[in-house]
């Protein structure tokens, strides 16, 4: 996020924006890798998750055995299918 853009509800608002289109596909679950933003991803449903518990799926993927770093925090968000998100509310930040 741009500094500009932050403390504006923009990086919150992506957020649910993701998490409501991945419920509209069915998901039940979000997984992400983080260097630097744990404590905003706290702040919006996610929780650590021992890398070691990684679902195939995330664990195979490039980002998580070659691009981000070993001490990137796993992070998950699960029961969140409930959700929905007002389209009219712009992501663009």
């Amino acid at each position: 996020m741009l500094p500009g853009a932050r403390t504006q509800g923009c990086g919150t608002r992506i957020v649910n924006w993701l998490a409501a289109e991945a419920a509209r596909r069915g998901a039940t679950e979000l997984f992400l890798l983080t260097t630097t933003a744990a404590g905003f991803f706290e702040k919006r449903g996610f929780r650590p998750v021992d890398r070691n518990q990684a679902p195939v799926a995330i664990a195979s993927t490039a980002q998580f055995t070659s691009l981000c770093p070993a001490s990137a925090v796993l992070m998950r968000r699960a029961g969140f299918a409930a959700l929905t998100y007002d389209a009219g509310c712009s992501v663009v930040c």
